[in-house]
Protein backbone atom coordinates (compact mmCIF):
# COMPACT_ATOMS: atom_id res chain seq x y z
CA UNK A 1 0.00 0.00 0.00
CA UNK A 2 2.78 2.23 0.91
CA UNK A 3 4.64 1.79 -2.61
CA UNK A 4 1.75 2.88 -3.89
CA UNK A 5 0.74 5.39 -2.19
CA UNK A 6 4.56 6.68 -2.99
CA UNK A 7 3.70 6.43 -6.53
CA UNK A 8 6.07 3.91 -7.46
CA UNK A 9 5.45 0.52 -9.97
CA UNK A 10 4.13 -2.24 -7.82
CA UNK A 11 2.95 -5.61 -9.50
CA UNK A 12 0.52 -7.72 -7.55
CA UNK A 13 2.88 -10.00 -4.99
CA UNK A 14 2.30 -13.33 -5.73
CA UNK A 15 0.04 -15.46 -3.01
CA UNK A 16 -1.33 -11.95 -1.28
CA UNK A 17 -5.22 -12.56 -0.75
CA UNK A 18 -7.27 -10.09 -1.92
CA UNK A 19 -9.92 -9.99 1.02
CA UNK A 20 -7.00 -9.37 3.59
CA UNK A 21 -5.54 -6.16 1.47
CA UNK A 22 -8.76 -4.87 0.99
CA UNK A 23 -9.42 -5.27 4.72
CA UNK A 24 -6.43 -3.70 5.92
CA UNK A 25 -7.13 -0.67 2.72
CA UNK A 26 -9.95 0.25 4.69
CA UNK A 27 -8.77 0.08 8.13
CA UNK A 28 -6.13 2.37 6.80
CA UNK A 29 -8.65 4.76 5.36
CA UNK A 30 -6.89 5.00 1.90
CA UNK A 31 -8.90 3.00 -0.42
CA UNK A 32 -9.84 5.90 -2.64
CA UNK A 33 -5.70 6.88 -3.01
CA UNK A 34 -4.77 3.56 -4.04
CA UNK A 35 -7.84 3.72 -6.58
CA UNK A 36 -6.42 6.78 -7.45
CA UNK A 37 -2.63 6.03 -7.47
CA UNK A 38 -3.74 2.95 -9.80
CA UNK A 39 -5.75 4.40 -12.39
CA UNK A 40 -4.47 4.45 -15.62
CA UNK A 41 -0.99 2.55 -14.41
CA UNK A 42 0.73 0.13 -15.70
CA UNK A 43 0.10 -1.79 -12.05
CA UNK A 44 -3.77 -1.68 -12.37
CA UNK A 45 -2.99 -4.16 -15.30
CA UNK A 46 -1.06 -6.73 -13.03
CA UNK A 47 -3.67 -6.20 -10.04
CA UNK A 48 -6.57 -9.12 -9.71
CA UNK A 49 -9.90 -7.68 -10.54
CA UNK A 50 -11.12 -8.77 -6.99
CA UNK A 51 -8.68 -5.78 -5.87
CA UNK A 52 -9.01 -2.94 -8.55
CA UNK A 53 -12.79 -3.28 -8.90
CA UNK A 54 -13.61 -2.82 -5.08
CA UNK A 55 -10.96 0.06 -4.44
CA UNK A 56 -13.16 1.89 -7.38
CA UNK A 57 -15.93 1.36 -5.79
CA UNK A 58 -14.75 2.91 -2.47
CA UNK A 59 -13.74 5.94 -4.87
CA UNK A 60 -16.96 6.32 -6.53
CA UNK A 61 -19.01 5.85 -2.93
CA UNK A 62 -17.07 8.50 -1.35
CA UNK A 63 -17.19 10.56 -3.95
CA UNK A 64 -20.97 10.41 -4.32
CA UNK A 65 -21.08 10.83 -0.38
CA UNK A 66 -18.56 13.90 -1.06
CA UNK A 67 -21.23 15.84 -2.96
CA UNK A 68 -23.72 15.88 -0.07
CA UNK A 69 -21.45 16.53 2.65
CA UNK A 70 -20.17 19.40 0.80
CA UNK A 71 -23.59 21.01 0.40
CA UNK A 72 -24.39 20.42 4.41
CA UNK A 73 -21.26 21.81 5.32
CA UNK A 74 -21.68 24.69 3.81
CA UNK A 75 -24.78 25.19 4.70
CA UNK A 76 -23.52 25.16 8.61
CA UNK A 77 -20.82 27.02 7.93
CA UNK A 78 -23.02 29.82 6.49
CA UNK A 79 -25.42 29.99 9.43
CA UNK A 80 -22.25 29.92 12.11
CA UNK A 81 -21.08 32.52 10.24
CA UNK A 82 -24.69 34.20 10.21
CA UNK A 83 -24.96 33.83 13.96
CA UNK A 84 -21.59 35.46 14.33
CA UNK A 85 -19.90 32.19 15.46
CA UNK A 86 -16.09 32.20 14.13
CA UNK A 87 -15.10 28.56 12.95
CA UNK A 88 -12.11 27.27 11.25
CA UNK A 89 -12.28 23.82 9.63
CA UNK A 90 -9.16 21.68 10.51
CA UNK A 91 -7.89 17.82 10.37
CA UNK A 92 -9.69 16.04 7.75
CA UNK A 93 -12.57 18.17 6.39
CA UNK A 94 -9.78 21.15 5.97
CA UNK A 95 -6.96 18.68 4.11
CA UNK A 96 -9.64 17.28 2.07
CA UNK A 97 -10.73 20.82 0.58
CA UNK A 98 -7.26 22.34 0.98
CA UNK A 99 -4.46 19.79 0.76
CA UNK A 100 -6.19 17.07 -1.39
CA UNK A 101 -6.07 17.17 -4.95
CA UNK A 102 -10.09 16.34 -4.98
CA UNK A 103 -11.99 16.39 -1.33
CA UNK A 104 -13.24 12.62 -1.67
CA UNK A 105 -9.81 11.53 -1.56
CA UNK A 106 -9.93 12.31 2.11
CA UNK A 107 -12.31 9.64 3.50
CA UNK A 108 -13.69 10.98 7.01
CA UNK A 109 -16.58 10.39 9.84
CA UNK A 110 -16.52 14.18 10.80
CA UNK A 111 -16.10 17.99 10.32
CA UNK A 112 -13.60 19.09 12.96
CA UNK A 113 -14.01 22.65 13.87
CA UNK A 114 -12.28 24.96 15.99
CA UNK A 115 -14.39 27.87 17.79
CA UNK A 116 -14.16 29.93 20.22
CA UNK A 117 -14.94 28.75 23.95
CA UNK A 118 -17.52 31.68 24.28
CA UNK A 119 -19.18 30.44 21.10
CA UNK A 120 -19.83 27.08 22.20
CA UNK A 121 -22.89 27.25 23.06
CA UNK A 122 -24.75 29.52 20.29
CA UNK A 123 -22.69 26.99 17.84
CA UNK A 124 -24.16 24.41 19.35
CA UNK A 125 -27.78 25.78 19.21
CA UNK A 126 -27.29 26.22 15.33
CA UNK A 127 -26.28 22.71 14.80
CA UNK A 128 -29.36 21.65 16.63
CA UNK A 129 -31.54 23.95 14.30
CA UNK A 130 -30.42 22.79 11.85
CA UNK A 131 -31.82 19.10 12.81
CA UNK A 132 -28.20 17.64 14.16
CA UNK A 133 -28.88 16.05 17.85
CA UNK A 134 -25.60 16.04 20.59
CA UNK A 135 -24.37 12.66 21.30
CA UNK A 136 -23.77 12.03 25.27
CA UNK A 137 -20.59 12.45 26.02
CA UNK A 138 -18.99 13.07 29.37
CA UNK A 139 -19.11 16.94 29.74
CA UNK A 140 -16.39 19.28 31.18
CA UNK A 141 -13.87 21.86 29.60
CA UNK A 142 -10.80 19.47 31.00
CA UNK A 143 -12.47 16.54 30.23
CA UNK A 144 -13.68 16.86 27.22
CA UNK A 145 -13.58 20.33 25.21
CA UNK A 146 -15.35 19.50 22.08
CA UNK A 147 -19.20 18.20 21.23
CA UNK A 148 -20.25 15.82 18.97
CA UNK A 149 -23.52 16.26 17.36
CA UNK A 150 -25.09 14.34 14.05
CA UNK A 151 -27.82 14.57 11.65
CA UNK A 152 -28.95 12.09 9.67
CA UNK A 153 -29.40 13.52 5.35
CA UNK A 154 -32.56 11.77 3.37
CA UNK A 155 -29.72 10.20 1.39
CA UNK A 156 -28.13 7.81 3.73
CA UNK A 157 -24.89 10.03 4.06
CA UNK A 158 -24.74 10.69 8.24
CA UNK A 159 -23.29 13.98 8.90
CA UNK A 160 -21.21 14.31 12.19
CA UNK A 161 -19.35 18.03 13.07
CA UNK A 162 -17.04 18.10 16.31
CA UNK A 163 -16.78 21.30 17.65
CA UNK A 164 -13.76 21.86 19.71
CA UNK A 165 -12.66 24.62 21.74
CA UNK A 166 -9.36 23.15 22.37
CA UNK A 167 -7.21 21.64 19.45
CA UNK A 168 -7.12 18.10 21.43
CA UNK A 169 -8.51 16.54 24.73
CA UNK A 170 -4.98 16.08 26.63
CA UNK A 171 -4.01 19.40 28.39
CA UNK A 172 -0.31 18.76 27.37
CA UNK A 173 -2.24 19.93 23.72
CA UNK A 174 -4.79 21.49 24.34
CA UNK A 175 -3.90 25.09 25.07
CA UNK A 176 -0.89 25.20 22.24
CA UNK A 177 -2.79 26.94 20.05
CA UNK A 178 -5.81 29.43 20.03
CA UNK A 179 -8.25 30.22 18.21
CA UNK A 180 -7.43 33.76 17.74
CA UNK A 181 -4.01 32.73 17.09
CA UNK A 182 -4.98 29.74 14.62
CA UNK A 183 -7.69 32.50 12.69
CA UNK A 184 -4.21 35.04 12.49
CA UNK A 185 -2.65 32.04 10.24
CA UNK A 186 -5.70 30.49 8.47
CA UNK A 187 -6.70 30.35 4.61
CA UNK A 188 -10.08 30.65 3.08
CA UNK A 189 -11.90 27.18 1.16
CA UNK A 190 -13.43 28.96 -1.31
CA UNK A 191 -15.41 25.74 -2.03
CA UNK A 192 -17.05 25.46 1.39
CA UNK A 193 -18.13 29.27 1.16
CA UNK A 194 -17.05 33.04 1.26
CA UNK A 195 -17.12 32.36 5.27
CA UNK A 196 -15.02 28.76 5.60
CA UNK A 197 -11.13 29.01 6.61
CA UNK A 198 -9.22 26.29 7.86
CA UNK A 199 -5.95 26.30 9.84
CA UNK A 200 -3.17 27.43 8.31
CA UNK A 201 -0.26 25.30 6.82
CA UNK A 202 1.70 25.23 9.91
CA UNK A 203 -0.63 24.78 12.26
CA UNK A 204 -2.25 22.56 10.25
CA UNK A 205 0.81 20.03 10.18
CA UNK A 206 1.37 21.20 14.00
CA UNK A 207 -2.61 19.26 14.86
CA UNK A 208 -1.60 16.36 11.94
CA UNK A 209 1.37 15.27 13.94
CA UNK A 210 -0.62 16.14 17.38
CA UNK A 211 -3.79 14.71 16.48
CA UNK A 212 -2.09 10.73 15.54
CA UNK A 213 -0.58 10.61 19.28
CA UNK A 214 -2.85 12.68 21.21
CA UNK A 215 -6.02 10.26 20.75
CA UNK A 216 -4.70 7.48 18.71
CA UNK A 217 -1.45 6.21 20.61
CA UNK A 218 1.02 7.27 17.73
CA UNK A 219 -0.75 4.89 15.21
CA UNK A 220 1.20 4.68 12.02
CA UNK A 221 -2.28 4.48 9.86
CA UNK A 222 -1.55 5.78 6.20
CA UNK A 223 -4.36 8.18 5.82
CA UNK A 224 -3.05 10.27 8.77
CA UNK A 225 0.17 9.88 7.44
CA UNK A 226 -0.59 10.78 4.22
CA UNK A 227 -2.46 14.28 5.50
CA UNK A 228 1.19 15.09 7.04
CA UNK A 229 3.01 13.57 3.94
CA UNK A 230 0.97 16.03 2.11
CA UNK A 231 1.29 19.91 4.14
CA UNK A 232 4.98 18.67 4.25
CA UNK A 233 5.50 18.62 1.07
CA UNK A 234 4.34 21.68 0.38
CA UNK A 235 6.64 23.29 2.52
CA UNK A 236 10.85 24.46 0.91
CA UNK A 237 13.20 24.26 3.13
CA UNK A 238 12.70 27.52 4.50
CA UNK A 239 9.10 26.58 5.39
CA UNK A 240 10.05 23.06 7.24
CA UNK A 241 12.47 25.41 9.39
CA UNK A 242 9.90 27.76 10.57
CA UNK A 243 7.69 24.93 10.95
CA UNK A 244 10.61 23.22 12.97
CA UNK A 245 11.10 26.79 15.36
CA UNK A 246 7.12 26.70 15.93
CA UNK A 247 7.01 23.07 17.09
CA UNK A 248 9.79 24.43 19.54
CA UNK A 249 8.20 27.20 20.44
CA UNK A 250 5.23 24.63 21.96
CA UNK A 251 7.04 22.19 23.28
CA UNK A 252 6.24 19.54 20.34
CA UNK A 253 8.86 18.58 19.13
CA UNK A 254 8.95 14.83 19.78
CA UNK A 255 5.85 14.50 18.40
CA UNK A 256 6.84 16.32 15.11
CA UNK A 257 9.63 14.49 14.84
CA UNK A 258 8.23 11.23 15.16
CA UNK A 259 5.16 12.75 12.35
CA UNK A 260 7.65 13.53 9.74
CA UNK A 261 10.18 10.55 10.55
CA UNK A 262 7.20 7.84 9.62
CA UNK A 263 6.20 10.14 6.65
CA UNK A 264 9.03 9.84 5.21
CA UNK A 265 9.42 6.30 6.39
CA UNK A 266 6.51 5.12 4.59
CA UNK A 267 5.53 7.35 2.01
CA UNK A 268 8.98 9.04 1.17
CA UNK A 269 7.93 12.55 2.14
CA UNK A 270 11.00 14.69 1.57
CA UNK A 271 11.91 15.97 5.05
CA UNK A 272 15.74 17.08 5.00
CA UNK A 273 17.48 15.62 7.61
CA UNK A 274 18.46 19.38 9.49
CA UNK A 275 14.75 19.67 9.87
CA UNK A 276 14.76 16.43 11.90
CA UNK A 277 17.65 17.13 13.56
CA UNK A 278 16.86 20.19 14.47
CA UNK A 279 13.62 18.61 15.95
CA UNK A 280 15.01 15.59 17.69
CA UNK A 281 18.06 18.39 19.86
CA UNK A 282 14.82 19.18 21.68
CA UNK A 283 14.36 19.38 25.02
CA UNK A 284 13.91 15.05 26.14
CA UNK A 285 11.78 16.46 28.83
CA UNK A 286 9.23 18.03 26.98
CA UNK A 287 5.57 16.77 28.52
CA UNK A 288 4.61 16.21 25.29
CA UNK A 289 6.90 13.39 24.62
CA UNK A 290 5.39 11.01 26.89
CA UNK A 291 2.53 10.70 24.17
CA UNK A 292 4.97 9.31 21.47
CA UNK A 293 5.91 5.78 21.01
CA UNK A 294 2.64 3.52 21.83
CA UNK A 295 -0.39 3.57 23.68
CA UNK A 296 -0.57 4.83 27.40
CA UNK A 297 -2.81 3.94 30.15
CA UNK A 298 -5.68 6.10 30.79
CA UNK A 299 -4.21 6.72 34.27
CA UNK A 300 -1.30 7.49 32.41
CA UNK A 301 -2.94 10.49 30.43
CA UNK A 302 -4.66 11.55 33.85
CA UNK A 303 -0.81 11.99 35.40
CA UNK A 304 0.04 14.40 32.15
CA UNK A 305 -2.76 16.07 32.27
CA UNK A 306 -2.62 16.64 35.82
CA UNK A 307 1.17 17.80 35.57
CA UNK A 308 -0.14 19.72 32.80
CA UNK A 309 -2.52 22.05 34.96
CA UNK A 310 -1.13 25.20 37.01
CA UNK A 311 -2.36 24.58 40.52
CA UNK A 312 -4.21 22.23 42.31
CA UNK A 313 -7.57 24.38 41.79
CA UNK A 314 -7.89 23.46 37.71
CA UNK A 315 -6.23 19.60 39.05
CA UNK A 316 -9.55 19.34 41.60
CA UNK A 317 -11.99 20.57 38.64
CA UNK A 318 -10.22 17.64 36.37
CA UNK A 319 -10.83 15.19 39.04
CA UNK A 320 -14.40 15.95 39.44
CA UNK A 321 -15.49 16.04 35.83
CA UNK A 322 -13.60 12.95 35.65
CA UNK A 323 -15.70 10.87 38.97
CA UNK A 324 -18.70 13.13 39.12
CA UNK A 325 -20.08 14.23 35.63
CA UNK A 326 -23.26 16.64 35.90
CA UNK A 327 -26.87 14.24 37.03
CA UNK A 328 -28.33 15.15 33.63
CA UNK A 329 -25.35 13.05 32.06
CA UNK A 330 -26.03 10.32 34.16
CA UNK A 331 -29.43 9.79 33.52
CA UNK A 332 -28.73 10.22 29.89
CA UNK A 333 -25.81 7.92 29.80
CA UNK A 334 -28.01 4.84 31.84
CA UNK A 335 -31.08 5.92 30.39
CA UNK A 336 -32.77 6.56 33.75
CA UNK A 337 -35.47 9.16 35.07
CA UNK A 338 -35.63 11.21 38.82
CA UNK A 339 -32.42 11.28 41.34
CA UNK A 340 -33.17 8.02 43.04
CA UNK A 341 -30.25 5.83 41.59
CA UNK A 342 -27.57 8.71 40.91
CA UNK A 343 -25.71 7.44 43.98
CA UNK A 344 -25.79 4.04 42.76
CA UNK A 345 -24.86 5.06 39.30
CA UNK A 346 -21.89 7.31 40.17
CA UNK A 347 -20.75 3.88 42.27
CA UNK A 348 -21.15 1.55 38.82
CA UNK A 349 -19.33 4.22 36.92
CA UNK A 350 -16.48 3.92 39.21
CA UNK A 351 -16.22 0.10 39.08
CA UNK A 352 -16.79 -0.02 35.46
CA UNK A 353 -13.74 2.85 35.32
CA UNK A 354 -11.62 0.76 37.37
CA UNK A 355 -10.36 -1.70 34.54
CA UNK A 356 -10.85 1.05 31.75
CA UNK A 357 -8.12 3.52 33.28
CA UNK A 358 -5.97 0.58 34.46
CA UNK A 359 -5.88 -0.84 30.72
CA UNK A 360 -3.24 -0.23 28.26
CA UNK A 361 -5.02 0.47 24.81
CA UNK A 362 -3.95 -1.53 21.30
CA UNK A 363 -4.45 -1.81 17.97
CA UNK A 364 -4.79 1.28 15.53
CA UNK A 365 -7.84 3.26 15.49
CA UNK A 366 -9.58 4.32 12.67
Amino acid sequence: MAAVLRGEPVAWPHGAEPAAFLDLAGAHGVQPLLAHRLHGRASETSWPDEVCEPLKAAARQEAVAEVVRRRELRRALAHLDAAGVGSLLMKGAALAYVSYPHPALRPRCDADLLVRRDDGATAIRVLQDLGYRRWTQTPGDLVMPQCTLVKDDPSGVAHACDLHTKIANPAVFSDLLSFDEAAARAVAVPALGGSARALGPFDALIVACIHRVAHHHDSDRLLWLYDIHLLASAMDRPALERFAALAAEKRVRAVAARGLTLARQWLATDVPDATLEALAAGDSAEPSAAFVGGPLSQVAVLRSDLGALAGWPARWRLLRQHLFPPPDYMRARYEVSGSALLPALYALRALRGVRHWLRRPSGVSS
